[in-house]
């Protein structure tokens, strides 16, 4: 369900874009609405307007005028239908903010609740079931665990100190060094397993910082390329980010990274959706 809303508020977001768009091209455009006149086997063009009610014709030298009137028709007819696509998405908002099987859990009494296993579940209650299970932690190399964030735990470097804030400002779910076990039985520590709590799926994110280090370089490649033999992909569910002397590591593009694919903003634009409609 809450895929479907984002990519939902996607649309919306994406047609009221253009709509802006198609109405600065109608404003601008020339006066009147083009006529096509095909019926000697050349296309001849007409400027129809209250001052040419019949059609003025527009010469080849005015090849722009055409091309304008024709965009200002298809404006038109676009805001038409964009508006009336919006209004349907506005309408199946009001409908499952009343309707939504997701929170037939939430309206359980608590006695209930302990006593069945949900069939489905809203993001933000499926975050929290997630968020309190107990995980297996990386157990080598504790001394390295010096840098504290946020959220009060301690992580080996200041970039990871970035990105768990990041995730943990933006109200993504993360668990840091939570072990993995791979197809082919080898157990691996990920530096952050974030929940994406919108699409109800596990997503991988490995911090490459010592590109330098010819040795370190070769043990990432392999761990990679084990990732892929067990399903997890660059692009699907792995986040890779680098850093090295030469190319420091970004803060800020990672934030936007993030907030993009975890649906950060649209999550915030549901929540002003819900408001306006009360």
């Amino acid at each position: 369900m809450d895929k479907l809303i984002y990519e939902l508020l996607s649309r919306k977001s994406q047609l009221e874009t253009a709509m802006k768009t198609a109405q600065k091209q109608i404003l601008e455009a020339p006066e009147g609405r083009l006529r096509i006149d095909n019926s000697k086997g050349t296309p001849r063009y007409y400027q129809v307007s209250k001052k040419y009610s019949n059609g003025r014709f527009i010469p080849e030298k005015e090849k722009e005028t055409v091309k304008n009137l024709a965009q200002k028709d298809y404006a038109r007819h676009f805001m038409v239908l964009a508006q009336s696509e919006i209004n349907q998405i506005n309408s199946y908002f009001r409908a499952i903010d009343k309707y939504n099987a997701d929170f037939s859990y939430l309206d359980l009494k608590d006695m209930r609740k302990n006593l069945v296993s949900p069939l489905l579940l809203d993001s933000k209650t499926y975050a929290e079931k997630w968020s309190s299970l107990p995980f297996d932690k990386n157990p080598y190399f504790e001394d390295g665990l010096i840098y504290p964030t946020k959220r009060g735990e301690l992580v080996r470097s200041k970039t990871e100190v970035f990105i768990a804030n990041t995730y943990y400002e933006l109200g993504i779910p993360y668990r840091y060094e939570c072990a993995l076990r791979l197809k082919n039985g080898a157990l691996r520590y990920p530096d952050f397993t974030i929940l994406d709590q919108f699409r109800h799926q596990v997503v991988y994110h490995e911090h490459l910082g010592l590109l330098e280090d010819t040795e370190y370089c070769r043990a990432a490649m392999k761990k990679i390329n084990e990732y892929g033999k067990s399903g997890i992909f660059v692009g699907k569910n792995l986040i890779l980010t680098f850093e090295s002397d030469h190319q420091p590591f970004d803060p800020e593009l990672f934030r936007q990274t993030a907030t993009v694919l975890f649906n950060v903003a649209a999550r915030d634009a549901e929540v002003r959706e819900k408001k306006n409609m009360l």
